[in-house]
């Protein structure tokens, strides 16, 4: 199923704008989140997208924008993570948990949040 911008936003919580300028790259950091679907027009996003701006929504009341843009950085090309937002899990705190199943305890990434 495929969702437009609207919808996307209604479901997650996040304004038309937020989503916009969400999927823009920064001068000095990477894109929040590119839809998976399209990031072209027609903007489509996609359910796991969805579930992953819910969590941007909900770290963008304890964070700013550039420690979430500044993690997400991190993510991709310090830990060369490149699994779909929607597949992480924020920790409360000021770390962010990168959940791999074949390690036992998971794996932390500290002080990026």
């Amino acid at each position: 199923m495929t969702y437009d911008p609207k919808l996307a936003a209604a479901l997650s919580g996040a304004t038309l704008r937020q989503l916009a300028h969400w999927r823009k790259p920064s001068a000095s950091r990477g894109a929040v989140l590119v839809p998976e679907i399209s990031a072209t027009r027609p903007v489509l996003y996609s359910f796991r997208d969805v579930v992953a701006l819910r969590t941007c929504v909900k770290l963008r009341n304890d964070a700013s924008l550039q420690k979430i843009r500044r993690a997400l950085d991190t993510l991709r090309d310090d830990l060369k993570e490149r699994d779909h937002l929607s597949s992480h899990r924020p920790d409360p705190g000021r770390r962010l948990r990168v959940v791999d199943p074949v390690l036992d305890p998971p794996k932390f990434w500290p002080d990026t949040m």
